[in-house]
């Protein structure tokens, strides 16, 4: 697979443990081939309070999303070729597969599951977002695994 010098990347960014590396891996790509970013937050389960009868339920909720926005921007806004944000709710695989082709990205950056040293080889195993993206997306997708 080749990239492109003229389509965007896209990144998800969320709660993942690995959200950090995930987002360093999709800004490492996008400097070496110039090429604006494309962050997706969907907004799910993960990232609201347990309790949705809870007084502070929004506040809350508002807070834990506010989260994940900043961390992201303190990678992104050393950025050099331009990014945008994306923020959707709905079904996390589908929002960001829908999101990367309405902006006509060359690959969707993903964070993965833990990698684990098998008797005879290495294996990832993949996430079940990265797991979705991949089965229903045309775009190529890379995923970055967790450190631990």
């Amino acid at each position: 697979m080749s990239l492109d010098r003229g389509k965007p990347i896209a990144v998800a960014i969320g709660h993942h443990p690995n959200q950090t590396s995930t987002l360093a891996t999709a800004i490492s790509l996008g400097n070496r081939l110039g090429v604006e970013l494309i962050a997706i937050h969907v907004i799910n389960v993960s990232d609201d309070p347990i309790d949705p009868d809870s007084m502070d339920f929004e506040v809350e909720g508002s807070r834990l999303v506010a989260e994940v926005h900043d961390n992201a921007l303190s990678q992104l806004d050393k950025y050099q070729h331009g990014w945008r944000w994306k923020v959707s709710k709905g079904s996390v695989a589908d929002q960001i597969v829908s999101i990367a082709t309405e902006g006509k990205c060359q690959l969707i950056v993903v964070g993965g599951g833990r990698r684990r040293h098998g008797s005879q080889k290495m294996a990832t195993f993949h996430s079940t977002t990265a797991r979705q993206i991949i089965s229903i997306s045309l775009i190529p997708t890379l995923v970055v695994p967790s450190e631990g």
